[in-house]
């Protein structure tokens, strides 16, 4: 079996920044994100939101995550790591300063969620959508939003794909605002009822990666990829020894990523590394890998940016003494510019007969 990997064309406004694409998850069953020209992204579509129900989809495909969440402990990634994504910066007193201390890529894995399938909005008691008082937000969240786990039941015909115990399995994943910071995917035994998945259950499986190659996939054909090494880490991770893979895509320079410039793909040198120009975080892995987002002009909203225009694509090993049955994946972000953690969920059926490839 292979998959056609399709975009997401999504359009978030503050908090839609990043999903698994393949395996197809929860909020995209059909695979057809593209075809939603990107309302999927909007920020507040709860599923019956009347931008939801406008546009004809189910949920925001891409806000589902964890805001205001931060390392409980000393940094695990140093400062002077190749696994850093934004980098030490000025803040005009001429002191190079840490700044990303606390989040979560700096240890990945520890820092705290409310669901390791994502709530909408970031936060099940935040910010109502439209506030802009995100300080006096209890958790500092950008909508009232449900738990992916209590709202499974909403969620139309979710897929299941079909893996082999002992195979090599691709998965990918869409960024719409680059933070940064690094992933991995999880698995855990599908209970009876959603709402009983855990992230202690998915930190029992952490998948590793298959060797040392990432691809990015530009539209639908697979033929259509260009390989670059990966950067992969399994020291200083949780659970300990689990494998991380770093965002290889560079955001620009300086602590806004290049956010608030016109374009988000003009890297600066500027004030926060947002005026047009060159800079970014590190080098890219492949031409024009690189950027905040792909910003839009016709898009509604001052903060309105698209996807890029390309997945990540990666191969995992799925264990070969693994028990047969009904699991759930989790694609987990730990950011690094921002205090996010990212989730999507997606069903998956392991069977026997594994060995090979199985795309």
């Amino acid at each position: 079996m292979r998959p056609a990997l399709l975009f997401a064309a999504m359009v978030p406004l503050a908090a839609g920044h990043g999903a698994m694409q393949y395996p197809p998850s929860w909020i995209d069953p059909s695979g057809k994100w593209g075809l939603h020209a990107g309302t999927q992204c909007m920020a507040g579509c709860h599923g019956t939101a009347p931008g939801a129900v406008q546009h004809g989809t189910q949920g925001c495909g891409c806000q589902w995550y964890t805001n205001w969440t931060h390392i409980p402990g000393p940094p695990t990634i140093p400062r002077e790591s190749p696994l850093r994504t934004y980098m030490d910066w000025d803040f005009g007193d001429g002191v190079l300063r840490d700044w990303t201390v606390k989040s979560p890529w700096r240890a990945p894995g520890t820092a705290p969620t409310f669901s390791p399938c994502g709530v909408d909005g970031g936060n099940l008691r935040g910010c109502p959508y439209g506030s802009t008082d995100l300080k006096g937000c209890a958790g500092g969240g950008y909508a009232h939003g449900p738990d992916a786990r209590a709202y499974y039941p909403r969620f139309k015909s979710p897929k299941t794909t079909e893996w082999k115990a002992g195979a090599v399995v691709e998965t990918a994943w869409g960024l719409t605002a680059n933070h940064g910071g690094g992933y991995s995917f999880r698995l855990c035994k599908r209970p009876s009822n959603m709402t009983e998945l855990t992230e202690e259950c998915f930190q029992r499986t952490v998948l590793d990666f298959e060797g040392d190659t990432q691809w990015v996939q530009y539209g639908e054909d697979a033929s259509n990829r260009t390989a670059f090494p990966a950067i992969r880490t399994t020291k200083g991770t949780y659970p300990k020894g689990s494998m991380w893979t770093r965002n290889p895509v560079p955001a620009c320079r300086g602590p806004g990523g290049g956010s608030l410039v016109g374009s988000h793909l003009n890297c600066g040198t500027g004030p926060w590394g947002n005026a047009t120009g060159s800079g970014v975080q590190f080098p890219p892995p492949f031409p024009y890998g690189y950027g905040f987002g792909n910003h839009d002009p016709l898009l509604p909203g001052g903060d309105a940016h698209g996807t890029f225009k390309w997945s990540i694509v990666d191969r995992l090993r799925v264990p070969a003494d693994i028990e047969t049955g009904e699991y759930i994946l989790s694609w987990r972000w730990d950011c690094e510019q921002t205090p996010q953690v990212w989730n999507s969920c997606a069903n998956i059926r392991i069977s026997n007969g594994g060995g090979g490839i199985w795309v």
